[in-house]
């Protein structure tokens, strides 16, 4: 009996798992934000002359929410998932139940004592930044998530290593559904109906996380329990055989996990930098008022991320997709495909990342009015954030394939190399750039990241990669000539509509849209280029549109 076990036993690769969790922490977050980039367009409508404050305030309280949510959590989400899927195939299934019951016993405490710290750093955290009681006000609010968040990751890291996809799909979609019904509704509300303050529009705000939390919460107890009669008979054909107690068993998973942890959070760092050094460097080295200042932080932070986020989701899934395959090929060390397959993929993302990108530097003034109205500075600062993104953006597919090339330390080493180099840089380039010299801090330090990521990439596959570079050289090409012609599109749609106003500079943004992305597919297409690098679904799409 034990032996028929063995052999439909799975083999646990402990590295490919915790990649396998990171990836998954990452799903399903291209379409939650963007579901935020449209529902902050009537919350910001509804805000009036305070929209670039009140999202200065709505961005700093994300922002210490996800450095207080980062350290609440200590990576117990990656870390029961790989743990419970390691424990299942070892079929020792009491184990997997001791470890769920611990994690969630440390999430409930971590999440209280995270959400009581915020709550009393809340004062200091907003004189720091200048925002005094009206940000104190509103971080408070934020901290009351901190209590649930914890427990909402720990279920679904434990649901993916269960293998239930689905629940923590629909978890996904609740929260945020949830959190921008409240969103909207307590907005509309306060500004609309009563005509309140936005101070207190931010701060029902925030608390729409809470709501939002509360339901994935909710619906996540409802899986679990539904499972309990199921792991209860599991249980009992529990092999017993672990010797090493819970606690040695987590301290192992924590250390295992750790790299990837931290490596996820860099962006976050990034963020972080800008945070506590913008405005304080700002206020000591010019003569703005603070009100000056916060619209201009949500200016060149707040307002671009809701946008430039996207871009770096898309990345992420676009990589995520393929680690598992990846990863196969190193463990079976499959040298020469280990080689081709990293070649193609960084061809594809070059493919589809490059056009799209230059699409959105060329609409930016477009894009920024249809969201947040006309500015030209807000329109100017957000062309440079998405340069930034995509540097960020190559900077993860780089990292995640040195994880896969089990390289994570080198990888975590280069992200922090970035991060000095930003750190230094940063203070003298807002006192030269202003809202400039952290855009340009960042893309420096994820330039000095990718290249070492690279080199690092080149030496340990032993290739030089000289097939893509080649493709790069032909997709950049296309890509430039699709853009120039799309240049012209776009200066004739100016000739009628005009970019300052919404609904023209969506006019602008699909004409352009289309056009772009039509001649480029058609392109692309007719060469056989897509055919290389996207295989049967290009033949798809050539034989529909009878392009020979």
């Amino acid at each position: 009996m034990d032996e028929r076990k063995a052999a439909y036993r799975p083999v646990y690769h402990p590295q490919e798992k915790v990649i396998q969790q990171a990836s998954w922490l990452r799903s399903g977050t291209f379409y939650s934000c963007l579901l935020g980039a449209v529902i902050i367009i009537p919350w910001y409508v509804w805000m009036g002359d305070q929209g670039n404050i009140a999202n200065s305030y709505f961005d700093m309280s994300y922002t210490f929410f996800g450095i207080f949510g980062l350290v609440a959590t200590a990576g117990l989400p990656s870390v029961i998932a790989q743990l419970v899927e390691k424990y299942n195939a070892m079929s020792e299934y009491k184990t997997r139940q001791q470890l769920v019951t611990r994690c969630l016993q440390l999430s409930v405490g971590l999440g209280g004592i995270a959400a009581v710290a915020m709550f009393l750093l809340a004062p200091l955290l907003a004189n720091l930044l200048g925002g005094g009681t009206d940000l104190t006000s509103v971080l408070r609010s934020m901290s009351l998530t901190l209590i649930i968040f914890p427990t909402v990751r720990v279920l679904q890291g434990y649901l993916q290593g269960m293998q239930d996809l689905f629940s923590i799909g629909v978890s996904q979609l609740v929260f945020q559904v949830l959190q921008g019904i409240f969103l909207l509704a307590s907005c509309l509300i306060t500004m609309q109906l009563f005509q309140g303050n936005f101070r207190t529009a931010v701060s029902q705000g925030v608390f729409a996380t809470f709501v939002g939390a509360a339901g994935a919460l909710f619906l996540l107890l409802l899986c679990w329990k539904k499972e309990q009669e199921r792991l209860e008979s599991q249980a009992m054909r529990s092999l017993n055989k672990v010797e090493s107690s819970i606690q040695v068993i987590l301290w192992k998973g924590f250390f295992e996990a750790l790299p990837y942890v931290l490596l996820g959070s860099g962006l976050l760092v990034y963020k972080s930098i800008d945070l506590l050094t913008f405005i304080p460097v700002m206020d000591a080295n010019t003569n703005y008022s603070q009100v000056q200042l916060l619209n201009l932080y949500a200016l060149f932070r707040a307002n671009p991320d809701r946008i430039t986020v996207i871009v770096v989701a898309a990345a992420g899934t676009l990589i995520f997709r393929y680690v598992p395959s990846l990863l196969e090929r190193v463990a079976k060390k499959q040298t020469r495909e280990v080689v081709r397959f990293i070649s193609i993929h960084l061809q594809r993302f070059i493919f589809i990342m490059l056009p799209v990108i230059l699409w959105l530097l060329l609409n930016t003034h477009a894009i920024y009015t249809l969201v947040y109205g006309s500015d030209l500075l807000g329109s100017r600062l957000l062309f440079i954030s998405l340069i930034a993104s995509f540097a960020a953006s190559f900077a993860l597919v780089l990292a995640f394939i040195l994880q896969s090339l089990q390289q994570s330390k080198a990888a975590l080493y280069y992200c922090i190399a970035g991060l000095v180099l930003k750190g230094v840089i940063q203070l003298p380039l807002i006192e030269l750039l202003e809202a400039y010299g952290p855009h340009l801090a960042s893309i420096l330090g994820l330039i000095l990241t990718s290249t070492l990521s690279y080199r690092k990439i080149k030496k340990t596959t032993k290739s030089n990669y000289q097939l893509a570079f080649r493709r790069f050289l032909l997709i950049s090409t296309l890509t430039l000539s699709a853009w120039l012609l799309t240049l012209g599109v776009r200066q004739l749609c100016y000739r009628w509509w005009s970019p300052d106003i919404r609904l023209q500079a969506l006019f602008i943004c699909l004409v352009t849209g289309f056009f772009n992305s039509g001649l480029y597919g058609y392109i692309t297409l007719k060469i056989r280029l897509a055919d290389k690098l996207l295989g049967a679904r290009a033949k798809r799409w050539r034989k529909l549109l009878r392009i020979k």
